[in-house]
C-alpha cells in the first residue's frame, strides 16, 4: 500500500492540532476550586518554629515565647490531581506534535 506525500502530510497536521490542543489543556480546562488551604499544627516542635513562614509566636507575662499555632500554606489534593492531569495530557501533546512534525517531514522526503 502506498501512501501518497500529500495524505502523509495531512495525517502530520491532524497530529499537530490534536497535540496543541493536548499542550493548551491548562489553558483550555482552568483549575476552578481552590488552589491552597492553610495546614494549621497546634504547639509544634521547637525546631519547626519559623515566624518568616507565617508561624505565630506569643509572649506569656513573664517574657517566655510560647508558640500558639504553625499554620503554612499548602496546595489542595483537587489542585494536585489537576497538576497532575494537566501535565499528563501536555506530555501526550507533545509527543503528538513531534509525531506530526516527524510525519510531515517525512512526507517532504518521499518523491512521486
Amino acid at each position: 500500500m502506498d501512501i501518497s506525500p500529500q495524505i502523509l502530510n495531512i495525517i502530520g497536521l491532524v497530529f499537530d492540532m490534536i497535540g496543541a490542543w493536548l499542550v493548551a489543556s491548562e489553558v483550555t480546562n482552568k483549575f476552578s476550586d481552590k488552589k491552597y488551604e492553610k495546614n494549621v499544627i497546634e504547639n509544634p516542635k521547637e525546631e519547626e518554629i519559623n515566624e518568616k513562614d507565617g508561624d505565630v509566636v506569643m509572649s506569656d507575662l513573664a517574657g517566655n515565647n510560647s508558640i500558639v499555632t504553625k499554620a503554612r500554606t499548602i496546595e489542595t489534593k483537587a489542585y494536585k490531581k489537576w497538576q497532575k492531569y494537566t501535565y499528563k495530557y501536555m506530555q501526550i501533546g507533545l509527543g503528538c506534535l513531534t509525531f506530526g512534525f516527524l510525519l510531515q517531514i517525512l512526507s517532504n522526503c518521499i518523491s512521486l
